[in-house]
């Protein structure tokens, strides 16, 4: 008796209104082959994707739907906003909760949170007083033994804590084995078609507490000792994150939070960067500061994400008819006046080709934090 599998469904109006009956009859119609919403009809998996919840014991029937949120609104199906918030509300008890298996209500909770998440709000478990917080622990602390050698020991995952995605890594869901030492901010794992080549390889252990692996960096290689270089300068600031595939998991819910439990995934690639979602995650040792070409690559992804997230939260907010938070303006505003005084340096050396990328993308930036700003 599962919850539903979670499908992105557009979101309606928020002040559309919800009436539970009339949604159901238009998922009904939707899923229909002849538009009737019989039941002999039906294609029950098209059906299924407007409910959060279904018995797999008796998915050919309406009866065995329930928590229903979306509605058919000019031809699509679309998930309502007040239709979410009223699942939430049932789900912590109002009009007498709902029957499904206590097993399931956590799944349920991480498919409504992702809805939230969508919407910028956190779902109402997550915002009641008194919960307490996860329990969490960290490793930090590096050592340098052989300026030559070009091998590192770090920690890229700590087991059985809740890191800062909200996940909870299970010791044994790690495999050791071989790995691929991705360049900085996992820059060998690609973006837009883009990829920095491998600095290393290594491999991964693992013991009932954390996932380390020790990598030979390639150290005959301008980029792969560069990223050595730059790690040993970190020391123990360094952090380390890992690329997921194959995942396999369970939600449950901890102090009033949902959370994912991993239990099996396969590690693509073990890569250095400047925060982790795992907590603790550190370099252990060093066996041999940031080259500034590699210094500007950083900055000028952050600052690419970073416009790219500016925007979508002030095209969000003005759906609202709110105003981004003093705040983040506030912060937004020192940022720009780094970039203003970055912007009169490259004024100096117009012709350097890493100075010319840096302005454009400094001009793009300035007008989109100008969105931002039309919000005071």
């Amino acid at each position: 008796m599962p919850a539903t599998p979670y499908v992105e469904l557009p979101l309606a109006e928020r002040t559309r209104s919800w009436d539970a009956t009339k949604a159901e009859l238009s998922v009904r119609r939707w899923a229909s082959s002849d538009g009737s919403g019989d039941k002999d009809t039906i294609d029950w998996p098209k059906y299924r994707k407007g409910f959060f919840w279904y018995d797999a014991d008796n998915a050919e029937n309406f009866a065995g739907y329930k928590l229903g949120f979306a509605e058919v609104i000019d031809g699509r199906l679309q998930a309502v906003p007040r239709g979410i918030f009223a699942v939430a509300a049932v789900l912590r008890g109002s009009r007498g909760g709902v029957d499904i298996p206590r097993s399931d209500v956590a799944a349920v909770k991480a498919h409504v949170a992702r809805y939230y998440e969508r919407l910028e709000m956190a779902p109402p478990w997550e915002t009641e007083a008194g919960a307490e917080p996860p329990n969490v622990k960290s490793f930090r602390g590096g050592e340098v033994k052989d300026l030559d050698a070009g091998i590192v020991t770090a920690v890229f995952s700590t087991f059985g804590v809740v890191d800062l995605d909200g996940d909870i890594v299970e010791p044994g869901a790690i495999k050791p084995g071989p790995v691929r030492v991705s360049a900085y901010g996992h820059g060998s794992w690609g973006r837009d078609g883009a990829a920095l080549l491998p600095v290393g390889r290594g491999t991964i252990n693992t013991d009932n507490e954390k996932a380390w692996a020790e990598m030979q960096f390639f150290m005959d290689t301008t980029h792969g000792r560069d990223t050595f270089n730059t790690i040993k300068g970190m020391g123990e600031l360094q952090e380390w994150s890992y690329s997921l595939r194959n995942i396999k998991a369970v939600y449950e819910e901890i102090n009033g939070r949902t959370v994912r439990r991993i239990k099996s995934v396969d590690v693509h690639e073990v890569s250095p960067v400047l925060m982790g979602a795992s907590i603790g995650t550190g370099t252990v040792s060093v066996k041999e500061g940031l080259p500034f070409q590699e210094h500007i690559a950083a900055v000028l992804a952050d600052v690419m994400q970073l416009n790219e997230r500016t925007q979508q939260i002030v095209a969000l907010r003005s759906l609202k008819g709110k105003a981004v938070s003093e705040g983040a303006l506030e912060q937004l505003d020192l940022l720009r006046g780094q970039l203003r005084a970055l912007e009169e340096l490259l004024v100096a050396e117009p012709k350097e080709a890493v100075a010319e990328q840096l302005q454009h993308e400094y001009l793009r930036f300035v007008q989109r934090l100008q969105l931002g700003n039309q919000g005071r």
